[in-house]
């Protein structure tokens, strides 16, 4: 079993998001591919830091809460726009 931990990536779905250095869908199946060939068993896009974000939300998850209601009016505003469907 293999986990795979993308970033915003620009879909369709994604076109009313306000996110900035999304990743290609092709990017994304690409690194999933490649993990799966090589037995990883999480494959995390967007770097370090959110290799780190992933870490704490499994470890400490009351600290991504904190930063969700610390941040809530910048994520509000990015999302205002944004609908999945």
């Amino acid at each position: 079993m293999m986990t795979v931990y993308p970033s915003a990536t620009d879909t369709d779905m994604m076109k009313t998001a306000v996110v900035l250095n999304m990743d290609s869908a092709k990017d994304v199946a690409r690194a999933a591919v490649e993990g799966l060939l090589n037995g990883e068993i999480n494959v995390i896009l967007g770097g370090a830091e959110r290799a780190e974000q992933i870490k704490t939300n499994f470890l400490e998850p009351r600290k991504i809460d904190a930063f969700a209601q610390a941040n809530f009016e910048s994520l509000r505003e990015r999302t205002q726009t944004h609908r999945s469907m």
